[in-house]
């Protein structure tokens, strides 16, 4: 992997620095990545192939939900996201149609869900 900066002159550092700066890079030997501090945020260079496809799965993991359902007409799901911010597709049991329904959040781990007739189907949920 090449990089645009000389990674011979990067700090190895097992925790994360506390004083950050804009544009300071340093890496994790830990985590074992490239980082730098962007946009009052950690932004991160994934270096090793194995861990990254960690990283991305574990991600995916903790942001997606899905849930399958047979002969409803609402239902109440508990998520454990912890969050409000969600975006959500649901299909009919073939996957070829998309149905149309009313959300209600009930808190940041549970919504309802109501259909206009009794159905069965996906719904997919992705979280930020």
């Amino acid at each position: 992997m090449t990089f645009p900066f000389n990674t011979n002159s990067i700090e190895q550092v097992e925790i994360d620095p506390q004083n950050l700066y804009e544009g300071i890079i340093w890496y994790n030997s830990v985590e074992k990545v490239y980082k730098t501090w962007a946009n009052n945020t950690i932004q991160i260079f994934l270096t090793d192939s194995a861990f990254a496809d960690n990283v991305v799965k574990s991600l995916l993991e903790n942001t997606k939900f899905t849930l399958t359902f047979t002969d409803s007409n609402s239902l109440i799901v508990k998520h454990n996201k912890n969050t409000n911010f969600f975006t959500y597709q649901i299909f009919d049991s073939t996957l070829n149609e998309t149905v149309h329904a009313s959300i209600e959040i009930i808190d940041s781990n549970e919504i309802r869900i109501d259909f206009a007739d009794i159905l069965s189907g996906h719904l997919f949920m992705s979280f930020q």
